[in-house]
């Protein structure tokens, strides 16, 4: 009829309309398949209770979570076609807070459930009921078992069988944050070259701290200020999960007299690199192999060290590699302080094999101008011809889970992709999700095929997997894999762990945002295939890869590797 259910909660316009046209005939809405259907409202302090602090008449005991705004709050779970609402519970106690608080929701046949409060503030963590209960704990029938996630979004129990049968009873303000930290990285990097637009980083990150509390005010001054106080949650200044006590600037670098390089104004870095030269040895570039993914790139930077200005000229002594910006007119304070030149190579021109190029860079402006010379391998190698797969480049082979070379069905059972899933691609699981577990010898086999350079002994097969936990404790998550054909080796990535408690390498799998399995493999040089079975139907793997002395700490892993 054109109200949304977020109307009220999100100032949703209502569309009007002249007409309201029914079908002739009675219409049934079946039951829902989930009984209990709603939300929780998690750690509302600061911002919902500052907010609901100026909006709403306290309570006599203090509490501004009355029967006023939970009348808001059901209105928008019933428009959703909720029936159930966890309140509010750090300094509030649903049904003491208000008497309406429980009129009210009797009167929409509402569930609540309040009693997270006993727990939370009697055993200070309330996931230690689990072990309780999976100690033997006894429970009347009547009260509802909800299991919880690990507050990242992973259920860590399913319930089962016996279980089921109880009766039961802002993108701007994003972008900023995000812009801001990552100048503020470039400041501290910027800094150890002694680059002048060191201090342009660090202004920047003052405008954008800046900028992030006009966003806030903005957003509180919405319909008349409707909104005060809404979104006061410190968000910046994390060191780790618990919010810090107030939004606090992050440690900037300014460089100044005191602390400038009286070296020469032209600073040169090679990628990846925090040394700056003339001053300091440069490291030899990333290699440029035929194989190396088309997102890889290699570049060099020039920049000014101190106020002035300066040209620059950048010459190659072989006639297969190209670069960018080969000359130009650094200046600073300004714009125009810094500049990138990237390297391009024409493999097909280059001798095979390992070969090393000199790029050399020179004041242009004055008659002796200081030199740097920056070194470049080539690596020119090829794969049979006959071969077909992901071929090593920069000692790793990446491929993402989906672009198998095959994929079986078996046993009724096959494997699917799920879009947009995990950090880069997409996720591959076992279908349907209500098989048991099983062996490799009836699941079905992906295979991979992959050419590897390299004559390794310990290579590492990294398998990236979704977020997830050993829900049911009698089939913990496991996957098997296998070389050339031989024994499948099964895999539990996930440890064992009694329930309320977490994994070892829980932290690291929450900030990553999914799971890392490494296994060690002999990999000998040539061609390889490689099997995969996914034995349990909580396992999503999203990508793989074979590390043959080159993998290198990253937050998505190394990029696709190209394909002969």
């Amino acid at each position: 009829m054109g109200v949304s259910p977020w109307y009220w909660w999100a100032d949703v316009p209502v569309k009007t309309k002249s007409d309201i046209w029914v079908r002739k005939g009675p219409k049934v809405q079946g039951s829902p398949s989930v009984k209990y259907r709603g939300f929780f409202i998690n750690d509302e302090s600061p911002a919902l209770t500052g907010w609901a602090n100026g909006k709403f008449t306290k309570s006599e005991y203090g509490s501004s979570f009355t029967g006023e705004f939970y009348k808001l709050v059901f209105e928008l779970c019933l428009r959703l076609k909720g029936n159930y609402i966890w309140p509010a519970m750090w300094s509030s106690m649903f049904y003491v807070d208000d008497i309406e608080n429980g009129h009210i929701a009797d009167d929409l046949v509402f569930s609540s459930v309040p009693a997270i409060t006993i727990p939370w503030r009697e055993l200070k963590r309330s996931k230690i009921v689990g072990k309780y209960y999976q100690a033997g704990m006894k429970t009347p029938d009547n009260v509802i078992l909800l299991w919880t996630d690990d507050n990242s979004g992973d259920i860590q129990p399913l319930p089962l069988a016996n279980e089921t049968d109880r009766i039961g009873g802002a993108v701007e303000a994003g972008k900023t944050v995000v812009d801001l930290y990552n100048k503020h990285a470039f400041n501290a990097w910027y800094a150890q070259q002694g680059r002048t637009s060191t201090n342009t980083m660090a202004n920047d990150v003052q405008a954008l701290f800046a900028q992030d509390q006009v966003i806030e005010e903005k957003y509180h001054s919405l319909n008349g200020g409707k909104w005060d106080h809404f979104v006061n949650q410190v968000h910046i200044g994390y060191t780790y999960w618990q919010d810090p006590p107030a939004k606090a600037m992050p440690d900037l670098i300014y460089l100044d007299e005191s602390n400038t390089t009286d070296d020469e104004i032209m600073g040169v870095s090679v990628q990846g690199s925090t040394a700056s030269a003339p001053g300091a040895p440069l490291p030899a570039l990333l290699p440029v192999e035929p194989y190396m993914p088309p997102t890889e790139k290699r570049y060099v930077d020039i920049f000014t060290r101190n106020n002035g200005t300066f040209a620059y000229h950048i010459s190659s002594n072989v006639s297969y590699v190209f670069v960018t910006n080969a000359e130009g007119r650094l200046e600073a304070p300004g714009s125009s302080s810094d500049s990138r030149s990237g390297i391009s190579v024409d493999c097909q021109e280059a001798p095979p094999g390992i070969s090393w190029v000199a790029l050399r860079v020179k004041r242009t402006d004055v008659c002796k101008g200081p030199a740097v010379v920056a070194l470049l391998p080539v690596n020119k190698n090829s794969v049979p011809d006959e071969f077909e797969g992901y071929v090593e480049s920069g000692g790793v082979v990446s491929w993402e889970a989906e672009h198998y070379s095959s994929a079986e069905e078996k046993n009724g059972l096959s494997y699917i992709t799920i879009p947009d899933y995990g950090r880069t691609l997409s996720g591959l699981k076992l279908w349907p999700v209500t098989h048991p577990g099983r062996t490799p010898e009836d699941t079905p086999k992906l295979t991979y095929s992959f050419y590897s350079f390299t004559d390794q002994t310990e290579a590492q097969l990294v398998v990236y997997l979704g977020g997830s936990l050993n829900h049911d404790p009698s089939l913990p998550l496991k996957y098997a894999h296998a070389l050339e054909g031989g024994s499948p080796v099964e895999v539990q990535p996930i440890p064992d762990e009694a329930m309320g408690s977490l994994p070892h390498g829980w932290n690291e799998a929450t900030v990553a945002g999914g799971w890392t399995s490494y296994s060690t493999l002999k990999v000998p040089a040539g061609a390889h295939k490689l099997s995969l079975w996914l034995l349990e139907p909580g396992v999503v793997v999203q990508k793989v890869v074979m590390d043959v002395g080159g993998l290198k700490r990253s937050a998505l892993g190394p990029p696709k590797s190209q394909k002969a």
